[in-house]
C-alpha cells in the first residue's frame, strides 16, 4: 500500500497508522479483495486507486486527508 499527503508526497511518519485503519476496516469487513477494499470509507483518509505491483500483485494507493 502507497501512503500519499494531499501534495502527492509520501507520507512515512504515521504510515502504520494508516495501515493499521485498513487492516481494521479488512478485518471487520471481511474484505481482503483490493478492488473492494477500495469502496471502503476510512476515516481522514480517501482512496487515490490501484496499480499492479512489480510481483504481479495489486497495490492499493491511500491519500490521507490534512
Amino acid at each position: 500500500m502507497e501512503i500519499f499527503d494531499a501534495r502527492g508526497k509520501a507520507v512515512s511518519h504515521f504510515a502504520k497508522k494508516y495501515r493499521g485503519l485498513v487492516a481494521r476496516w479488512i478485518l471487520l469487513h471481511q474484505q481482503g479483495d483490493p478492488r473492494k477494499v477500495l469502496r471502503g470509507r476510512i476515516p481522514g483518509c480517501q482512496w487515490a486507486g490501484v496499480d499492479e505491483n512489480d510481483r504481479g500483485g495489486l497495490a492499493l494507493r491511500l491519500l490521507v486527508e490534512p
